[in-house]
């Protein structure tokens, strides 16, 4: 996610604001099939564009 915040925000945004923002943006996304998410070995999750 804060990866993604960091593309979409400038840098005086970022913090946890953005990084909700992002997130339900990004979620929203998932939920429509246009995004994939999943957990890596870090446990981390990570988005990526659906196949």
């Amino acid at each position: 996610v804060q990866e993604y915040m960091r593309l979409l925000f400038r840098e005086q945004s970022w913090g946890e604001l953005a990084e909700d923002e992002t997130f339900a943006h990004l979620e929203h996304l998932r939920r429509r099939g246009e995004l994939t998410a999943d957990t890596d070995a870090d446990g981390l999750l990570r988005y990526g564009p659906a196949r």
